[in-house]
């Protein structure tokens, strides 16, 4: 699978985070504070600006900064999307779904 497609996949499952978060944004903004919390832990502050990068984002509390971040088609939505926070937001099906959806997508064009 080329990079091109990852970043086509990922868009896609942020794309339906964001209207999960749109619908809950309690539930998913607490799972990607968990996750963040978890992830930064002691770890030195290199291995974490992407995630520290979404920790500010969030703490902004602005439901359509997020979804535009999360859903933007710029360099570093790309780069935010990779360090996502919002691990456990998407159920397997949801997950497999996409990937089909975007591979299929792919062969298409």
């Amino acid at each position: 699978m080329t990079h091109e497609m990852l970043d086509q996949i990922q868009l896609a499952q942020h794309k339906l985070i964001a209207k999960k978060l749109q619908e809950n944004p309690e539930t998913i903004l607490a799972l990607a504070q968990r996750n963040l919390r978890r992830y930064i832990g002691n770890r030195p502050a290199p291995a974490t600006s992407l995630w520290r990068e979404w920790r500010t984002l969030l703490e902004e509390n602005s439901i359509d900064r997020i979804v535009a971040v999360m859903t933007a088609k710029t360099q570093k939505a790309t780069e935010l999307r990779q360090a996502s926070p919002f691990a456990g937001a998407l159920t397997q099906d949801e997950i497999a779904g996409t990937i089909h959806r975007e591979k299929k997508r792919a062969r298409t064009c």
